[in-house]
């Protein structure tokens, strides 16, 4: 965890500002406060505990990532096999895992995930190399068709970004960043400080890797139930300015007009409630702020982890008729206004060398209420 950010984003105990804006009385929480005995290298806390001031609740900071959820104990009870992994294994005890823990779920389900996500946000290497064809490499700018290649996380942010000359003064937002290079690609477009967050451990420690390390190393899947650890050089500018943080969208612990814009990629139909993530993700922006929201509308209870989030399961957006309809009006009761949208993106994710799924995505570019007359 970055000291600048957590100076100047200053977050709160997630419990006390869900206890606050029930009440919408008196002050808000104070800042969080950081103990002095953690494991430093320069400005970033590896390990140590953050406390609340209020309510002496500890939040961890463990492997750079604070864990900033209402639970994070319940959290940490949960993920904590997931922290204990090597992220740079021999292909052999990357295969004994496999099979020893085929039938477990949670093994097999991580392979996939760091796959999928790993290829999308970093590229495959010597595999990408020897398949030109693809539309994707190890510079993850993919193309126009890019079935099959890496970069499809870039290419629907640009998408969403289309016309946009510079993003709005402060800092930026990457909610539900995955493995992070969507939130790399922010910090080249601004000066300000650039914050990932998500709530799966596997792909933020990935992210962590590209943030902290020249290279990412993650299980690339062949076949079946095949894999093979790759490696991939990384270097982006500006990634001084950037970090990665566990919180959860439905209760996240920033004041409102933390940021001044955000990203949220693939994320609303991941969510138990997505109704009260919007109006979260509102309330942190500003009123001159902007926005790229994407969602193929691929509504999935098994998207959600057990216990990850702590809002009540809202079924009104996965059993509408008109979808985009209701997620218009939840759009413009929040004081957004819709900039511009491309009502079908096409989002090529690689599931293994012979299989390939597309989203068709919906990408809005959405403007806070101060900057109606903007160009």
């Amino acid at each position: 965890m970055r000291l600048a950010h957590f100076e100047t984003l200053s977050p709160r105990c997630p419990s006390c500002l869900m206890q606050w804006r029930k009440d919408v009385a008196g002050p808000p929480p104070a800042p969080l406060r950081l103990l002095q005995d953690g494991q430093r290298a320069d400005d970033d806390v590896l390990a140590g505990l953050i406390r609340c001031p209020e309510c002496a609740a500890g939040y961890p900071i463990i492997e750079g990532l604070p864990i900033l959820l209402p639970d994070p104990a319940r959290f940490m009870a949960d993920h904590l096999v997931y922290g204990l992994l090597p992220q740079r294994w021999p292909n052999e005890l990357q295969a004994w895992f496999g099979e020893a823990f085929a039938q477990s779920g949670w093994f097999p389900a991580m392979q996939r995930h760091l796959s999928v996500y790993g290829w999308d946000h970093y590229g495959g290497g010597e595999v990408a190399a020897a398949r030109p064809e693809a539309g994707g490499g190890p510079d993850v700018g993919g193309g126009p068709d890019a079935r099959g290649g890496s970069g499809g996380v870039l290419q629907c942010l640009a998408a969403g970004l289309a016309g946009v000359e510079a993003l709005p003064a402060g800092a930026a937002l990457d909610a539900g960043c995955a493995a992070g290079r969507a939130t790399f690609a922010l910090a080249a477009r601004t000066e300000g400080l650039v914050l990932g967050i998500d709530i799966n451990i596997p792909l933020l420690r990935l992210a962590r890797q590209a943030l902290t390390e020249s290279a990412v190393t993650y299980p690339l899947r062949d076949i079946g139930s095949r894999f093979r650890m790759q490696t991939v050089p990384v270097s982006f500018p500006g990634r001084e300015r950037v970090d990665f943080w566990v919180a959860d969208v439905h209760h996240p612990p920033f004041l409102p007009a933390s940021f001044a814009f955000l990203a949220a990629l693939n994320l609303l139909d991941c969510l138990a409630n997505p109704a009260q993530a919007l109006a979260a993700l509102r309330e942190m922006l500003g009123d001159s702020s902007l926005a790229v929201v994407s969602l193929p509308y691929d509504w999935s209870d098994a998207a959600t982890p057990a216990g990850a989030s702590s809002g009540a399961r809202d079924r009104s957006f996965a059993a509408a008729s008109d979808a985009e309809a209701l997620l218009r009006q939840h759009i413009a009761a929040l004081g957004w206004h819709i900039r511009h949208e491309a009502s079908h993106h096409p989002w090529y994710l690689r599931i293994h060398r012979r299989s390939t799924i597309c989203y068709d995505n919906h990408v809005l570019l959405l403007a806070g209420p101060g900057r109606v007359d903007r160009g």
